[in-house]
């Protein structure tokens, strides 16, 4: 089906974890419907935020698999959907890369929600050893002048950025993450399901005969 709306992609590894799956969630529900052709793209269709996306959200998602495999598959998407903007929350290189390999003349957007740089000091991460950093590092400079734009959620991030990685400060944009009022409110009316318990005074002991 074709559509004048101009088409929105967000891609993500799984809608698992924290804060940026719940930023892209909140932002792709904030695009007026209207105005925007939205889909979402998931390396593997999981995690606690899928039910609040919004069911006129285009939503696919791969079979999981060896890193190319993934890549593989979001390529083969990018190039049926053809999407004219996509924007990576993590796993910004596969996406890169994939946008650039379907040949579809996309926009590529990074959205990066914290510190690049924390990612060499995680304990969970293998690139803090002295070879991983220093290719971590190089391939951070390069995929991020290869996109065409990046947001970050503070100057605290564009900081990072700009300093440990070189990337130019003109390029990019601070966006902070959005508050849903509307569940905020909803939430506050709500009667609390465990209301703490009134506290019990004690009468005072009688004085003790003399």
């Amino acid at each position: 089906m074709t559509t004048d709306r101009p088409r929105v992609c967000f891609v993500l590894p799984s809608l698992n974890g924290g804060g940026a799956e719940r930023a892209a969630v909140h932002i792709l529900n904030g695009l007026d419907a209207t105005r925007w052709d939205r889909s979402m793209y998931l390396f593997a269709r999981e995690g606690p935020y899928l039910n609040e996306l919004q069911p006129s959200i285009d939503l696919a998602s791969g079979t999981g698999g060896s890193r190319f495999r993934r890549w593989w598959h979001l390529r083969r998407f990018l190039r049926v959907s053809r999407p004219q903007l996509v924007v990576s929350f993590l796993s910004y290189f596969s996406v890169l890369a994939a946008v650039r390999g379907a040949g579809i003349g996309a926009r590529v957007v990074f959205n990066q929600q914290t510190p690049m740089s924390a990612f060499l000091d995680d304990a969970d991460y293998q690139w803090r050893g002295p070879w991983h950093r220093r290719a971590f590092s190089m391939v951070t400079r390069i995929g991020y002048r290869l996109a065409d734009a990046i947001v970050t959620t503070s100057a605290g991030v564009a900081d990072d950025l700009v300093k440990a990685f070189g990337v130019s400060r003109r390029r990019i944009q601070v966006v902070h993450n959005p508050v849903d009022l509307d569940a905020i409110a909803s939430a506050a009316a709500e009667p609390a399901k465990n209301p703490p318990a009134e506290p019990t005074t004690r009468s005072a002991a009688p004085p003790l005969a003399p």
